[in-house]
């Protein structure tokens, strides 16, 4: 469950780090942990804030009742998000994640279907493959999916420049996954990573190794 951190002071703190952006002409602070941002267009978006680890729909639903926000800036960005928030940010029509990604989705007509740039590359690339009967998103970085030759999985984005041993230990201590997915084509994971999945016995994919696997049965 989400921690029950004091985050009463996060509401004019985001107030005061996007008064400067560019696209928000204002900011006004409606209470201590709800914000409405008027945008260049004139446009007004109300923003709920939060500071925790973990992300609930628990911890959500007291911030927010039944009141109506368009987007949930949470500080820091990379928090755990359960399951059930995704379900519930779709029912309630408003988008989760960090300040740079609220600053993104004000570009959008309606900020409610704003996704990280990583995560909709991951989704449409999955959902275009023909061997891929499903692929949800279930954590920040976290996926289920079910290809036509595949049971159903859990896949780990792990998206750093150079992915390195003590990120996929940390990775193994938060979360409970069946492989990982080295999406970052730059540099890629260190050799020690390697051995890390190796003795964890977690398969480590590369996207194009990924894309090529869906098309042969799980072993």
């Amino acid at each position: 469950m989400a921690n029950s951190n004091d985050d009463s002071w996060t509401g004019g703190w985001v107030a005061e780090k996007l008064e400067t952006r560019d696209g928000i002409d204002s900011v006004q602070i409606k209470s201590a942990n709800v914000i409405d941002v008027t945008l260049s267009t004139g446009r007004v978006v109300r923003v709920a804030t939060t500071a925790v680890k973990e992300i609930s729909v628990g911890y959500l639903h007291a911030r927010i009742g039944n009141h109506h926000v368009d987007f949930v800036i949470n500080v820091p960005a990379n928090a755990k998000i359960e399951e059930d928030v995704f379900k519930y940010a779709v029912d309630s029509h408003f988008a989760v994640g960090g300040m740079g990604d609220f600053l993104r989705a004000i570009r959008l007509d309606d900020l409610s279907s704003y996704l990280p740039p990583q995560v909709a590359f991951v989704l449409r690339g999955l959902r275009q493959h023909s061997a891929v009967e499903s692929i949800k998103q279930i954590g920040r970085n976290l996926y289920r999916i079910k290809g036509k030759l595949w049971p159903t999985l859990i896949m780990i984005d792990l998206n750093d420049y150079e992915l390195t041993a003590a990120t996929l230990r940390t990775a193994l201590d938060e979360y409970e996954f069946n492989f990982i997915l080295a999406s970052n084509p730059n540099v890629g994971p260190t050799s020690a990573a390697i051995e890390v999945a190796k003795h964890a016995d977690k398969k480590m994919l590369l996207w194009k190794e990924l894309l090529a696997a869906l098309n042969k049965p799980w072993n």
